[in-house]
């Protein structure tokens, strides 16, 4: 019986992508309570920091989503976390490489002005808005 051994391509052109998602208490909702946690929810300096990190990283995306509402019984980091384009916007200024990534209800916000924002947002991040 013959052996015969495959041939990888080790310049192949497949590259795994990188995206970091915003969430101001981390992935666990008791996060905010491990001594030395961060409470970056609504820290704008923070918050640019961990993006120029993940752009030095080599990151392609960073990724905050909205919420379509909040109510008194929400977790903090919902109900005070800052509205996603405008921080994509305040992100735009403090990188240069990094793709800027964030969701918008057409639910509660006319469609147009949802288009409108994100068309902004591209314009002033040069094409990294998605």
């Amino acid at each position: 019986m013959e052996t015969r051994l495959l041939e990888v391509n080790v310049t192949s052109e497949r590259q795994i992508h990188l995206g970091l998602f915003i969430l101001g208490t981390g992935s666990h909702i008791a996060g905010w309570r491990y001594p030395g946690a961060l409470d970056t929810f609504q820290d704008l300096g923070a918050i640019q920091e961990i993006a120029r990190t993940a752009e030095r990283g080599k990151f392609d995306l960073i990724f905050m989503g909205d919420n379509l509402y909040a109510d008194p019984g929400s977790h903090p980091s919902y109900t005070l976390r800052l509205e996603p384009l405008t921080m994509m916007a305040a992100l735009a200024m403090s990188t240069s490489r990094i793709g800027l990534g964030a969701t918008a209800s057409t639910t509660y916000n006319d469609p147009f002005s949802v288009a409108r924002a994100f068309a902004s947002l591209d314009h002033i991040s040069k094409g990294r808005a998605a």
